[in-house]
């Protein structure tokens, strides 16, 4: 098992950002347990909030709940995002807030 420590973690987890692939392919591609992975995004947001380079709000919008449901919708029904391997589909009734919320999460990142 490779160690790797915290300025490859950093390293790491921003070549990923760049990369524009899920976590799940980039850790296949670079032979990095998914596990290992998961838990350096978790620190690392955990230390940008400590350090105050983002708040608690920001490193939270990041985040968006999701339901899960079995109803498929056709395509007249609903509005479908695609980014790379990333497609979301959400119901014609979605309101602009949700979807301005999608797209702002969909955006890469440029963190210094």
């Amino acid at each position: 098992m490779v160690k790797y420590n915290r300025r490859q973690q950093h390293e790491h987890l921003r070549k990923w950002e760049e990369s524009g692939l899920s976590g799940q392919e980039y850790c296949r591609q670079h032979e990095i347990p998914p596990t290992t992975f998961y838990s350096w995004k978790k620190a690392e947001k955990k230390r940008a909030v400590q350090t105050g380079i983002v708040s608690k709000t920001e490193a939270a919008a990041r985040f968006i709940p999701v339901k899960s449901t079995f109803h498929r919708l056709s395509e007249k029904e609903a509005i479908t995002i695609k980014l790379h391997d990333i497609v979301i589909t959400l119901p014609l009734t979605a309101t602009q807030e949700q979807i301005a919320r999608v797209l702002s999460a969909m955006e890469p990142r440029h963190d210094s």
